[in-house]
């Protein structure tokens, strides 16, 4: 619901600025306020969002292609601040089925697999352009994406809202089926 969230704060302020006169800073140590005076100068707007089917592999591949992309998504993003490039997977030795999906994240793309080359899905991060490959991440497509699942039992550690469930089934590489949302509407000011 977090990424929902964002896109009603975006509606509610009348847009967002550009990236760049909203610089990334670090979430290690004090977290600087939220600079609301910058919305007056909101370049972007959008009309609404649309909230595509939970664990659904189909659906998040449609809306890349049919929309043009790019999809937010929630995913588990515990063991990436190491990540230094090549494709990222969420499997330790074959241990599969816990997640934490506690980070909001912007879907760019994805490569299928082919021959002999491990698909991946191409996902831009807030944290940087330092980070990763150029500020991006890409993560394992697995063959059985909507069979690798399994429990989020700490929900409200970045997914859920007050009054969600405690825990939720997440499916996908690092949890990224379960929470994806597009905007609709895009228009620059």
């Amino acid at each position: 619901a977090t990424v929902e969230l964002a896109y009603d704060m975006i509606q509610s302020n009348g847009g967002i600025p550009f990236a760049a006169d909203f610089p990334y800073q670090s979430g290690l140590g004090a977290a600087p306020p939220c600079e609301t005076n910058l919305f007056p100068q909101a370049k972007v707007t959008i009309n609404g969002y649309r909230v595509l089917p939970t664990n659904k592999l189909r659906p998040l591949k449609e809306a890349l292609v049919n929309t043009g992309g790019p999809v937010a998504i929630s995913a588990d993003a515990s063991k990436w601040f190491m990540y230094g490039g090549g494709i990222f997977s969420d499997t330790d030795n074959g241990v599969k089925g816990m997640f934490t999906v506690n980070h909001a994240v912007t879907l760019m793309g994805y490569s299928e697999p082919h021959e002999n080359q491990m698909g991946y899905w191409k996902v831009k991060n807030s944290w940087g352009r330092f980070w990763g490959e150029d500020g991006s991440i890409r993560l394992e497509m697995k063959a059985n994406e909507e069979q690798h699942c399994g429990w989020d039992r700490e929900t409200h550690v970045g997914l859920a809202c007050d009054g969600d469930p405690d825990e939720a089934w997440v499916c996908g590489t690092c949890g990224i089926l379960y929470d994806s949302v597009y905007p609709t509407g895009i228009r620059l000011k």
